[in-house]
């Protein structure tokens, strides 16, 4: 699995476009569109991917545990 591959499958599960993720990292969607091609030169854009799709696992998380007291 590549890179971006990783990074898209990654982003779906956390339900996060590429888009979005490209505005919440400051990283331009031509950069990860290099990416299907050639494998990223540069850690420091993965972590900030990273960062980004916890970031917004984490959102989902406290989104589901808050709906689901709802209903206890």
């Amino acid at each position: 699995m590549t890179t971006y591959e990783n990074i898209q499958r990654k982003a779906y599960l956390a339900g996060i476009s590429i888009a979005e993720l490209c505005r919440r990292t400051g990283i331009h969607r031509q950069t990860l569109d290099k990416w299907k091609r050639a494998e990223p030169q540069t850690i420091i854009y993965l972590e900030k991917i990273n960062k980004a799709i916890q970031e917004q696992q984490e959102q989902n998380l406290k989104k589901y545990l808050k709906n689901d007291r709802k209903y206890l």
